[in-house]
């Protein structure tokens, strides 16, 4: 054997245990990642389980609704007058309905019907002119002063009948029909007073001159 063929196999067995090496390397190198793999799985799957804690919110307790009752006086021209106990919220109309509706010489249009009452509120239900009242007597029949003149009726005159009034212009009458629509009716007389622009010293000018209805 020359010394060339003795090279050539040289060369040949180099190279041949060189790619089995190579080889052998490879696989051990997939083997340990799939060691690895399997062995993060494990330890994944054996770490106990972190279970976060509930909060359970306690339930807000329903308060209950407790309705609110007021007493309102209705009188005058109802078939059953009287004190009653009514809901609040209701309106003129409702307070007028529980004292048995009105009667037939009911002046309603006196009346602020929308109105919502007022706990301890009187309604009084005025009757129309000119008729006959229960007594048989005539009710609302115009009051008159003592000089004989008209009295003016707080509880049904217009804005012009209550500028016949000494010191009464547009503006006061005007505030004296808010004042009637929003209280449902004058009560009293001296109620005037509440009117903005009524002091003692007009009251008492015109006191004479003025009735309920």
């Amino acid at each position: 054997m020359d010394i060339r063929e003795r090279v050539e196999k040289a060369r040949q067995f180099v190279a041949d245990n060189l790619f089995v090496s190579r080889r052998q390397l490879a696989a051990v190198i997939l083997l340990s990642l799939f060691i690895v793999a399997g062995s993060i799985i494990l330890y994944r799957q054996s770490r106990p389980k972190i279970v976060e804690s509930v909060k359970i919110k306690k339930a807000t307790p329903v308060k209950s609704v407790v309705e609110k009752r007021i007493k309102v006086h209705v009188a005058g021209a109802v078939n059953t007058p009287g004190v009653y106990d009514l809901s609040a919220g209701l309106r003129v109309m409702d307070a007028i309905a529980m004292a048995g509706g009105q009667r037939s010489d009911a002046n309603l249009d006196a009346l602020n019907l929308a109105a919502k009452i007022r706990d301890e509120e009187k309604i009084m239900v005025p009757v129309k002119v000119g008729t006959a009242s229960p007594n048989n007597i005539t009710a609302n029949t115009a009051a008159t002063s003592l000089d004989g003149t008209e009295k003016v009726p707080l509880n049904t005159a217009t804005a012009e009948q209550l500028q016949r009034l000494d010191g009464v212009g547009p503006v006061l009458a005007r505030r004296i029909i808010a004042y009637r629509s929003s209280h449902h009716v004058f009560n009293s007389i001296i109620e005037l007073r509440k009117v903005k622009g009524i002091g003692p010293k007009k009251y008492s000018g015109l006191k004479d001159q003025i009735s309920l209805f």
